[in-house]
C-alpha cells in the first residue's frame, strides 16, 4: 500500500470510529437500537462536521503561507486587525517585509472576510439560517416520502398554519414534557397527560398542502419555543368550509431528532427553529399579499 492509500485508510478508519462511537452514545443514552435511517444521519452529520473543519483546516493553513497563525475559535474578527483576548492571535512571522507581505495578507484576510463562511463564535452561519433549517425539514420529509414510493412536494407544496393564543387549542403536555396538538377531550387523556391551553402563546405548524398532511411544529411558551407533536390542525377555507391536517406517523418529521446534534453542540437552540417557522410563516403571507396585489 502507497503512502496515499494507507492515508487514507486511516482516515477512513478514523471516521468510522467517530461514527461508531456516537452511534453507541446514541444508543446508550436512548435505551435502544438506531434504524439504518437513524444511523445514516448520524454518519451525514460526522461527515458534515468533518468538512467544515477541513474548510477551516484549510483556511488555516493558506494564512500560514501568508505568514499568519491563526488560533482559536474565531477565524477572523470584523476588521483588518487582530482582536483583542484569547480567541484570535494573529501575528507576523517577519516584519522586514511589511510594504509587500502585509499588503497580500490584507488583501486576502478581506478576501476570507467577504465569504463569510463563520460567524464570530466559529459557527457555520449557513448551518443556522432560517432558510437552512426550513429546507432541511422539507428535505427530510421528502425523504421519507420517497422511502414510502409516495410524491415529493416542492416548496409551493409546504404550507404553514399559524394560530395565536386562544386560538391554538387542545395542547396535551404528557408525563415527560412533550407537547402534543390532538383532539382529545379531558376523558381521553393517557395517563400523565393535561391539556396546557392557557400556557401557549402561538403556534406554527409546517404541513403538506396536497395530501393534507401535518409535517412538523413548534409552539411558543412564556419560556421560548418548544416542539409539538401535530396530530391535527385545521383552518377555515375561503367558503368557511374546514381543512384538516392530520399526522401521518410514517412521514412526520420530528424535530428533535433531525436537529439532534446540532442542539446538543449549540449550534443551533429551539428558539432558533421556531423564529425560522415565523419568519418562513412571514414570507408567506408577504409572497400571498403581493400575488394578491398583482392581480
Amino acid at each position: 500500500m502507497g503512502l496515499w492509500e494507507n492515508f487514507k485508510a486511516k482516515r477512513q478508519a478514523k471516521k468510522d470510529a467517530e461514527i461508531d462511537a456516537e452511534i453507541t452514545r446514541i444508543e446508550t443514552e436512548k435505551g435502544k437500537r438506531l434504524t439504518q435511517k437513524g444511523r445514516e444521519k448520524v454518519t451525514k452529520n460526522i461527515e458534515a462536521k468533518r468538512t467544515r473543519k477541513g474548510i477551516r483546516n484549510t483556511i488555516i493553513a493558506i494564512l500560514g503561507s501568508l505568514g499568519i497563525v491563526v488560533t482559536g475559535n474565531a477565524l477572523l474578527t470584523s476588521g483588518n486587525q487582530p482582536e483583542v483576548g484569547d480567541k484570535t492571535n494573529i501575528k507576523t512571522e517577519t516584519e522586514n517585509k511589511e510594504n509587500t507581505s502585509t499588503s497580500k495578507k490584507e488583501a486576502y484576510l478581506k478576501e476570507l472576510q467577504n465569504m463569510d463562511l463563520y460567524d464570530q463564535t466559529g459557527v457555520s452561519k449557513d448551518t443556522i439560517s432560517n432558510t437552512k433549517i426550513i429546507d432541511q425539514i422539507l428535505e427530510e420529509y421528502n425523504e421519507d416520502l420517497s422511502e414510502k414510493n409516495k410524491e415529493q412536494i416542492d416548496e409551493n407544496d409546504l404550507g404553514i398554519i399559524y394560530q395565536s393564543a386562544g386560538s391554538v387549542g387542545q395542547i396535551i403536555q404528557d408525563a415527560s414534557g412533550n407537547y402534543i396538538k390532538s383532539p382529545k377531550s379531558v376523558d381521553q387523556l393517557e395517563e400523565g397527560q393535561v391539556h396546557v391551553d392557557e400556557q401557549i402563546k402561538d403556534g406554527y405548524f409546517l404541513v403538506n398542502n396536497e395530501n393534507h398532511e401535518t409535517i412538523a411544529g413548534v409552539i411558543e411558551t412564556a419560556e421560548g419555543y418548544h416542539e409539538i407533536t401535530v396530530d391535527y390542525a385545521s383552518i377555515k377555507d375561503t367558503d368557511g368550509s374546514e381543512i384538516v391536517y392530520t399526522k401521518n406517523p410514517d412521514t412526520y418529521v420530528h424535530l428533535e431528532e433531525l436537529f439532534n446534534d446540532q442542539l446538543e453542540n449549540g449550534e443551533i437552540s429551539w428558539n432558533t427553529i421556531g423564529e425560522s417557522l415565523e419568519k418562513y410563516y412571514e414570507e408567506r403571507v408577504n409572497d400571498l399579499s403581493n400575488e394578491d396585489e398583482g392581480r
